[in-house]
Parts: C-alpha cells; sequence; structure tokens
C-alpha cells in the first residue's frame, strides 16, 4: 500500500478533511493530551527541571488518525480533567498516529506517535507553522572504506538530528506539487541503502520522485517534546546508510535547508564530516571545511575507527544556508580502478570540462594534430580535472572569491591541456578528431545554459552532474568504448 505522507495529512487536517472512522472493536491507544504552547511558556519561565511545566488540554475533543502504512481511520474522544483519553483502533494495523484537538479557537496537532503496548502516551499538541526560525539540524557524516570481493565500496553513513525550539508543530516549505518537506539530503546514482530509520518505529526517510535525495518530511515537535524526551533519555533523529563503488575523488554538496546547531546555542558545530584517518582527506582550498580533530568512533553500531573531523572553518567565507561542498580524496582506491570514469562525479556536481576545448587547447599547441584522449590518461590528467572540477563547483557555491578561482582555473587548464599534448596516442595522431555527435551538442547546450544562470541551486547542480554523466558515455560511445 502506497505510504500517505504525513505532512500531507497535516495540511488536509487543517482544513477540515477526515478520513472516515474504522469500526470500533479491540485496539486501544491511552494517552494524555497536554498544551504545547502553554506548556512551553512555563519551561521558559520555570526551566526545564520545573515539576508542574506540564499544562493539561482539558475536556476537549480529541481525534487521532492514523497516518503511514496500515489501514485507515480516524477515531474520537474527549479528555479528562488532567488530560487522559482512550481510543479503540479495532483492527487497524497502522503503525503511526497523530492527534488533533480544538481548543480556544486553535487547531492542534501532535507530532506522529506509535502505539504502545501498555500506557498512556504523552502527547503535546501544537498549532502548525513553515517558520524555521528557531529549528536547528545536527548532521554527522562517517566515510569508510571496505573492500568486498576485491572490489572497493565507500560506506557513507548519515546521523541527523532536528530539533524545533518553537511552541510550533514545524511542517516544513511547501514545495510547487503541495507536497512539504523539513529535510533533504543528496542520494548518489548507484548507491544501495543498508539501514534507514527514523526516531519512531515505522519512520523513516523517503526517496524523492527524482531518486537524487533522501527526504525528511515528518513535521516536527516543539520545544515541550524536546523537554519531555530529554527527561525520558530520547532524542529524536534519524540515521541512513549506504554503500557506493569507492572512487578516487568522491564529492558530494549538502543542501542545508535549516540552520546547523553552533555557537550560538552553545553546542559544538552542526556539520561534521568523518572520513577514515590515513585513508581519505578533505582539501581546504576545495571545500568550506577545516580539520577540527582526530577521534576514535564507531558510527551507528559499527567497530570503533579512528576518523579525521572537519568541520565548516569559523572564518569560512561560505554562507549560512547554501550547500556545503564536501570532495573526500581516498588514497585506498589506485587511480586506474576509476580512471575509465573520472569524468563522473558520484552525486555530486561537476564542472564542464569539455574534452573538446581541452583537445582544441592542445591541438593548437601541436599545429594540427589530433590527441587522443584516452591514450593520454594516465591518470595525471584526470587529476588536474578533478581539481578543476572542485573550483568550479566551490565557485558555483560561492565558497571562493572569484579572483582566486579564475587565478587557480587558469593554471589548472594549463596543466591539463600540457598533459593532453605531451601524452599523445600513436595510433590517434593520423586520424583526425572525431566530430562531436548531435547527442552530445544537446547536452553541451543545456549544460550551458545551467552555466549560464546567475545562481546555482541544489537542483540544477544536480541536474548538471547527471547531463555531464551523459555527455561522458556518448563521447566514450563514440570513440569504440
Amino acid at each position: 500500500m502506497t505510504r500517505v505522507t504525513i505532512n500531507q495529512v497535516f495540511y488536509l487536517l487543517a482544513v477540515g478533511f477526515l478520513l472516515a472512522p474504522s469500526p470500533l472493536m479491540a485496539g486501544l491507544i491511552e494517552g494524555q493530551l497536554f498544551d504545547g504552547p502553554a506548556s512551553t511558556a512555563k519551561i521558559r519561565v520555570e526551566g526545564f527541571g520545573s515539576s508542574t511545566w506540564k499544562v493539561p488540554l482539558a475536556d476537549v475533543s480529541v481525534e487521532v488518525q492514523a497516518v503511514g502504512a496500515g489501514e485507515a481511520g480516524a477515531w474520537t474522544a474527549t479528555t479528562s480533567k488532567n488530560g487522559g483519553f482512550s481510543v479503540e483502533t479495532g483492527t487497524s494495523k497502522a503503525l503511526l498516529y497523530v492527534a488533533r484537538a480544538a481548543a480556544g479557537g486553535r487547531e492542534l496537532f501532535t507530532g506522529s506517535f506509535a502505539a504502545k503496548a501498555s500506557g498512556a502516551i504523552e502527547l503535546f499538541a501544537y498549532p502548525i507553522s513553515d517558520n524555521s526560525e528557531r529549528v536547528r539540524s545536527t548532521t554527522k557524516i562517517y566515510h569508510t572504506v571496505q573492500k568486498v570481493s576485491g572490489a572497493y565500496l565507500l560506506k557513507v553513513q548519515l546521523q541527523i538530528e532536528l530539533v524545533n525550539g518553537s511552541d510550533t508543530l514545524y511542517v516544513g516549505k511547501k514545495l510547487q506539487d503541495g507536497t512539504s518537506e523539513v529535510f533533504r539530503i543528496p542520494l548518489p546514482a548507484g548507491a544501495r541503502l543498508i539501514t534507514n530509520k527514523g526516531p519512531v518505529l515505522g519512520m523513516k526517510m523517503r526517496i524523492s520522485r527524482d531518486g537524487k535525495f533522501l527526504v525528511i518530511d515528518e513535521p516536527l515537535v516543539g520545544l515541550a517534546d524536546l523537554a519531555a524526551s530529554q527527561q525520558l533519555g530520547n532524542i529524536r533523529g534519524w540515521s541512513v546508510e549506504y554503500t557506493i563503488p569507492a572512487s578516487d575523488l568522491f564529492t558530494m554538496v549538502y543542501p542545508q535547508p535549516l540552520t546547523p546547531m553552533g555557537r550560538a546555542e552553545g553546542r559544538p558545530p552542526g556539520f561534521l564530516v568523518y572520513v577514515q584517518e590515513g585513508e581519505m582527506q578533505i582539501d581546504p582550498v576545495l571545500s568550506p571545511l577545516q580539520k577540527l580533530t582526530t577521534l576514535k568512533e564507531g558510527p551507528l553500531g559499527g567497530a570503533p575507527r579512528s576518523f579525521d573531523v572537519y568541520a565548516i572553518s569559523a572564518d569560512s567565507r561560505h554562507a549560512p544556508g547554501n550547500p556545503v561542498s564536501v570532495p573526500i580524496d581516498i588514497s585506498d582506491v589506485a587511480v586506474g580502478e576509476v580512471s575509465e570514469k573520472a569524468l563522473f562525479w558520484h552525486g555530486g556536481t561537476l564542472s564542464i570540462i569539455l574534452l573538446s576545448i581541452l583537445a582544441g587547447l592542445a591541438l593548437s599547441r601541436k599545429k594540427g594534430h589530433s590527441i587522443s584522449i584516452d591514450g593520454s590518461a594516465r591518470g595525471d590528467l584526470y587529476s588536474v580535472l578533478d581539481q578543476i572540477a572542485g573550483l568550479d563547483e566551490l565557485s558555483a557555491s560561492g565558497s571562493i572569491t572569484p579572483e582566486t578561482y579564475n587565478a587557480q582555473r587558469a593554471v589548472l587548464v594549463e596543466l591539463a591541456a600540457g598533459e593532453l599534448e605531451q601524452s599523445p596516442s600513436p595510433e590517434a595522431s593520423a586520424v583526425p578528431a572525431p566530430a562531436i555527435p548531435s547527442a552530445a551538442r544537446g547536452l553541451i547546450s543545456r549544460i550551458a545554459e545551467l552555466d549560464a544562470e546567475p545562481e546555482a541551486t541544489v537542483e540544477t547542480t544536480q541536474e548538471r552532474a547527471h547531463l555531464l554523466e551523459s555527455l561522458y558515455k556518448s563521447l566514450r560511445g563514440e570513440q569504440g568504448g
């Protein structure tokens, strides 16, 4: 059965749309409902240590709505003086539920919750909001190299914690298609998902329609829930892990739809990248990330490993909210194993390094002699191309100044042209360079359109990466594979 997007349920409920109730039978949900905004106000006055900050929603009608996978249904009850209620859900097999109540002219909603086998569930209800001013994110990304059956794999493990410090239920930003999302991370082409878990059983990140992102669309509960979860030792978070065939340079671009935790909250940096010590590194010239320290940790229950830890430098010009480029140089992977696809960059953005332009530079130097791109590889050329790609990516995200970008790129392009000049293929030198096929010209035209846009969004840079992969495959096909 197709999973119902929980965010859609909140919007539908807000305008009065209700699913028909199921017959009342044996299932039982018992809960205690509290006023989220009123409880939050008391926390801010009395502090987290108060024993009287929870404000019950007394004598109000509450409706419990089934969401997510399983049977749909809605059940109603009236709360007691202390906010207690119970509903019979019959044969509903839903894993997750939300509750709605009307109090003092307000429509209030809880976050999603799972039924308990026994005992009452404490729930806080809030008005919904798309204001992210008090919402913060903490993202930790671990990278390790594995060798399976003679092939190298990059294992990526992400831990994401989202905290809403407001007195509302944050439902995210509404998209053009009418859906909403709270947070997203890129999912590289060819990745194999191993785990995908949310803070509640049955909750996880969904894959976007284009397959390029993992998306959190579950509304974020407010400060009152945060206070209650801290008392119970249960902070809400998501975890994802996947593997992908390793390349010698793995680059991802992470959007920042929510402000990362940081010094303003008295917390460590909210965007941390862990790379396996001795096997990987991040060049600070190509990224706003700077090395903080080296730690031994075991991400997602794995065996402890030694990681170099990177974060956005305090003196970086990287603007808050801008995508963060993470280019990881993996030393454990032989260049020869990835040289055939050196112009493809997993899931990230890539500069428009057109073979015809570089070949043209070398041709002009050699006075008409044709150049074989494949014959000149040897790894050195691809290393230079990777550096040019990294610079173009940083320029698109505004992470380096135009002066620095132009100066460094000019030198690297000269180096690339020099590599082509020094390493021609003898067989190719007597064969005219082939014309660019029509399919490739169409790809080049679209890439040029994207490059001409004044601002590069995450979506356009992802599209650009896929176009360049297609361009590379097209050109290789014309050269006979």
